[in-house]
């Protein structure tokens, strides 16, 4: 498993959901440019704020994709090692796993690998961890088998 070809499919995963979430937000803001006041003008406001907010949590999450984007670089260039840590692919027991973006599951030709971020509670577990050491959490035990 390579960190770069782990990185390019993470890369591709949210430049898609970049293009699909600014497509949304072009969507919604048509919408309220488009909407006419009705004779009943609390539907109206109601209608609106509801689009206002739906916009609002849609430019969180594409800020949130923009932070993640901005972060792969600096992920590409942590060298690799025989201790776990932000920016490692760990090979456990129970698969593979890339600590230092929070995507859920990604698909690589090299098979499927789930992403977390350094925060969650199973990379806080792992971190500072060499090959052959074990964790568990919620009553399930990865041993570490490789670290790339």
């Amino acid at each position: 498993m390579t960190k770069q070809v782990l990185l390019a499919a993470a890369r591709a995963l949210l430049v898609g959901k970049q293009h699909d979430f600014q497509a949304m937000v072009a969507d919604l803001q048509e919408g309220l440019a488009n909407e006419t006041k009705s004779s009943a003008g609390d539907k109206y406001e109601t209608s609106r704020a509801m689009s206002q907010q739906e916009l609002d949590k849609i430019n969180t999450q594409l800020q949130e994709i923009s932070r993640q984007l901005a972060l792969i670089p600096h992920l590409e260039t942590i060298a690799g090692s025989k201790i776990i840590q932000n920016g490692s692919i760990v090979e456990t027991s129970k698969g593979f796993f890339f600590i230092g973006l929070p995507l859920g599951s990604v698909q690589t030709d090299e098979g499927t690998v789930f992403c977390i971020g350094a925060t969650a509670p199973l990379a806080q577990q792992l971190i500072r961890k060499q090959i052959g050491a074990q964790v568990t959490l919620n009553g399930n035990q990865f041993d570490v088998l490789r670290i790339y």
